[in-house]
């Protein structure tokens, strides 16, 4: 992988990652500060336990299970019949097949 590459992969990750943990609230971190391809690199399984037991155990893995819940629900609704993303799927569909 080029440089610029990783550089660009490693931003995306950094992205998904505060997204998933402060935005959404619905992640943990494990303390990853590179986003690596190689098996072995990076985190600890001391890390591993710690999230597990966090979202696994108390208030605040309580949390994360219920708001992901919701957002589960929500994008079964988008994709049901009439629901926004099934909609805008059909008309792009409608499009691709009008040309």
């Amino acid at each position: 992988m080029r440089k610029r590459d990783e550089k660009r992969e490693t931003q995306k990750k950094r992205t998904t990652k505060e997204t998933h943990t402060q935005v959404l609230k619905i992640g943990v971190c494990v303390g990853v500060q590179k986003w690596v391809r190689w098996v072995g690199d990076s985190v600890k399984h001391e890390a591993i336990e710690r999230a597990v037991r966090k979202v696994m155990v108390g208030e605040e893995g309580t949390g994360m299970r219920i708001r992901a819940r919701s957002f589960v629900e929500k994008a079964r609704e988008a994709v049901a019949e009439g629901g926004s993303s099934h909609g805008d799927l059909s008309c792009l569909i409608e499009e691709l097949l009008s040309l």
